[in-house]
């Protein structure tokens, strides 16, 4: 099933709305948007949340991998 679309899932079509997200919005002033992810940045330092995701990730990858290294996380 395609993930956007008219042919997609019903859930992927609601969560699909054609809209910017607020973060990428050029509406938004510039300092407010840097200062979001600043907070974003340390609630996951915090939390632990990049230290998850990588782990989750990595999980995913066959075991032939050697020393595997992560380049970016997308959302």
């Amino acid at each position: 099933m395609p993930r956007g679309g008219p042919q997609a899932g019903w859930l992927d079509r609601r969560m699909d709305p054609h809209m910017l997200e607020w973060i990428d919005d050029p509406a938004v002033p510039i300092e407010i948007r840097r200062r979001t992810m600043a907070g974003l940045d340390r609630f996951n330092r915090f939390a632990g949340g990049y230290w998850i995701f990588a782990h989750t990730a990595l999980r995913c990858l066959p075991d032939v991998a050697v020393d595997p290294r992560i380049l970016e996380l997308g959302a």
